[in-house]
């Protein structure tokens, strides 16, 4: 008996090196502690920029982040969301949509955005996957914005670096990657990259690769700060969302004076103890291949 409680007594005082939470938990990870759906959504209340990060094809990430955008409103915030997953090319698709339906003159839901939208087409999960998102903001009436390059100037991107950038972007993004391109952010960039890929990339290649991103996440910040008064809710993967590296971290370069805070949706099994985020969701693993076995096979 004495010798288990040594054993518990010890445990007690040793930190916990992984951290592993249940389908519905939430982690505050500044806090190392769990909290309720209701402590999260008064932290959200209060801030000015929300980046959400999501497993694209999990359905449970678009369904979560559709109830938490609509209790959000419901709590008296004016949200705007900005979609990553849709090309900025693309947002005259939202105001045709909504100018149909106004002239209806009845309530209506996303029935049909896909097709003005080409999604079938836009290399995302399928439709149904991401409705959800889509029909509450549109029966809530909250904006959308499209903030991701065209698959065009991402091309562009990849030839010519920093050169490639769009004309009309080139004066606000140009200076801010230049401070980019360096440091300990890049690296950690590369790095983080380069896991994804299963180190497959060439190193060539991965520079490309380590600009692109960078420029998106440079594109996704500004996109936050010209949402006015209003409180902006970015949805992206979660490899953005990250406060080292992610589009937090530019925000607080470009000195943004409103607070943010990132909320990641993770799928159980994972430790999510220093995850370099402020919220953690956890959610059910779905099945898919090990994306590192499918590179080894292929």
């Amino acid at each position: 008996m004495r010798y288990i409680l040594h054993i518990l007594f010890f445990s007690l005082l040793t930190p916990l090196s992984n951290i592993w939470a249940e389908e519905g938990e939430i982690w505050q990870v500044a806090e190392q502690k769990f909290i309720s759906e209701k402590v999260l959504l008064a932290r959200l209340a209060l801030s000015k920029n929300i980046i959400i990060g999501i497993r694209p094809d999990n359905p449970e990430h678009h369904r979560g982040t559709a109830r938490l955008i609509e209790k959000l409103t419901k709590a008296g915030q004016k949200p705007v969301i900005l979609v990553t997953s849709i090309e900025r090319s693309k947002q005259n698709a939202f105001a045709i949509f909504r100018q149909r339906h106004h002239e209806i003159g009845k309530e209506y839901d996303a029935t049909g955005l896909d097709m003005l939208l080409n999604w079938s087409q836009s290399g995302q999960p399928d439709w149904v996957i991401t409705r959800p998102l889509f029909d509450m903001a549109m029966l809530k009436k909250i904006p959308i914005k499209a903030v991701n390059f065209s698959r065009y100037e991402i091309g562009q991107l990849h030839l010519n670096g920093l050169d490639g950038l769009p004309e009309d972007l080139k004066v606000t993004l140009q200076p801010l990657l230049a401070r980019r391109t360096k440091g300990q952010a890049t690296s950690r960039t590369k790095e983080k990259i380069r896991k994804e890929y299963c180190d497959t990339l060439p190193p060539e290649v991965l520079a490309k690769f380590v600009v692109i991103r960078q420029a998106r996440e440079s594109l996704f910040a500004l996109a936050m700060t010209a949402t006015g008064p209003k409180t902006a809710v970015l949805i992206m993967p979660q490899n953005y969302v990250e406060k080292d590296t992610g589009v937090p971290r530019i925000l607080k370069d470009i000195g943004d004076a409103g607070e943010t805070i990132s909320l990641s949706f993770v799928e159980t099994g994972q430790n999510i103890r220093d995850r370099n985020v402020d919220f953690i969701w956890v959610t059910a693993k779905i099945p898919r291949p090990r994306p590192c076995q499918t590179h080894l096979t292929n």
